[in-house]
């Protein structure tokens, strides 16, 4: 019984698919006249639905068709991520195929967030990479009359952070930040 009804999900979310991410409908929903679904996102500077060239419908669709799609499990919304998400679920916040770019001087990379590390890594392998072991960070011979701003990496208890020091003298200001870059949800 079990596998018919994966199958029979499966089914209704064929049948729920976006003609142009081809994932399952997301809100705003839109209809063409021929009853062609598509989330409102994708259908921006279309003019037509791109399954049967026919234009879009201004009624939205029916209460029952929102009730039941909204009741079908829901991807990630990010790219080859294949994960389904359970009501009130943190996991795109969390999800490593989220894209984000490298901010190593001026590199022009972007990827999924858990490929970071490995791209500072491989191109990127002169520059420190600051683990969980390191006790403490020590600027060392740093002329700060000519540093306006350093981007260096973190790796620690499984993600990736860029760390940045700004320094503005005329102004007094020293600032050090943190950005996670999230690729797993932690432990």
């Amino acid at each position: 019984m079990e596998e018919g009804l994966g199958v029979n999900i499966q089914s209704m979310l064929d049948i729920a698919r976006c003609a142009i991410c081809l994932e399952t409908v997301r809100p705003e929903i839109v209809q063409c006249v021929k009853g062609h679904l598509l989330c409102g996102e994708c259908r921006r500077d279309l003019s037509c639905c791109p399954t049967c060239r026919q234009p879009f419908s201004s009624a939205k669709p029916s209460l029952v068709l929102r009730q039941m799609l909204e009741a079908l499990p829901k991807r990630c919304l990010y790219t080859n991520c294949r994960a389904f998400l359970e009501p009130n679920d943190d996991h795109e916040k969390w999800c490593g195929f989220q894209p984000t770019k490298c901010l190593m001087n001026r590199c022009n990379w972007t990827g999924r967030a858990q490929d970071v590390f490995n791209h500072v890594q491989k191109l990127h392998q002169k520059s420190l990479i600051v683990r969980e072991t390191c006790q403490d960070l020590q600027f060392i011979d740093l002329e700060l009359k000519h540093f306006q701003k350093q981007v260096f990496p973190i790796s620690a208890y499984g993600q990736f952070f860029w760390g940045e020091v700004c320094y503005n003298e005329e102004k007094n200001f020293f600032m050090m930040t943190f950005h996670l870059i999230p690729n797993c949800k932690p432990w």
